[in-house]
C-alpha cells in the first residue's frame, strides 16, 4: 500500500512540474478552452485507474481519498508555483 502510495503522489507532482514547465514555455496552452488543472484531473484519473488495476491482481490496498488529495493538491501547488514564478521574472 505505501508504495503504491507514494507512486501515485510522485507521479502526480512530476505531473504538476512537467504541466508548469509546458505552460511557462508555451503560454497559449493555459489559455486554452480546457484549463490545465483539469489536465491534472485526467493525469490523476489515469494513474489512478492504471493503480487500482494493479492493486487488484496483487491483492494490494488501493489508493485512499487522502493519497489522492496529497498527490492533486501538491500538483497543482507546482503547476500554479511554477508558473506564477515564470511571469513575475
Amino acid at each position: 500500500m505505501l508504495s503504491l502510495r507514494n507512486a501515485y503522489i510522485g507521479l502526480m507532482l512530476i505531473a504538476g512540474i512537467a504541466l508548469g514547465l509546458a505552460v511557462s514555455m508555451r503560454p497559449e496552452l493555459g489559455a486554452g478552452s480546457i484549463p490545465p488543472i483539469m489536465i491534472l484531473l485526467l493525469v490523476s484519473l489515469i494513474i489512478d485507474v492504471t493503480i487500482m488495476a494493479i492493486a487488484a491482481k496483487q491483492g494490494a490496498m488501493p489508493l485512499t481519498t487522502n493519497s489522492r488529495v496529497i498527490g492533486f493538491f501538491g500538483a497543482a501547488a507546482l503547476y500554479l508555483a511554477i508558473t506564477y514564478i515564470k511571469t513575475a521574472v
